[in-house]
């Protein structure tokens, strides 16, 4: 299952949330900071797809069929 990290207040976060529902693209939210830094994540809104993790700007480039930045 995809991850979304979140944190509460944060707009990047509901818009990437928003990104993904649009592109019915399956997540669930964490706000765990100890399960980010298993992945080395130190900024939100970060998505783990496939053990990859992406920033807004891949997660925006893969819902519009990009090559994310990875």
């Amino acid at each position: 299952m995809n991850i979304l990290f979140t944190s509460s207040g944060c707009a990047k976060c509901q818009l990437a949330k928003a990104i993904l529902d649009d592109s019915q693209i399956q997540y669930i939210i964490s706000q765990d900071a100890d399960e980010a830094k298993r992945y080395d994540i130190s900024s939100v809104p970060a998505l783990v797809m496939d053990g990859q993790v992406y920033h807004l700007p891949d997660i925006i480039a893969l819902t519009k069929g990009g090559a994310p930045h990875v």
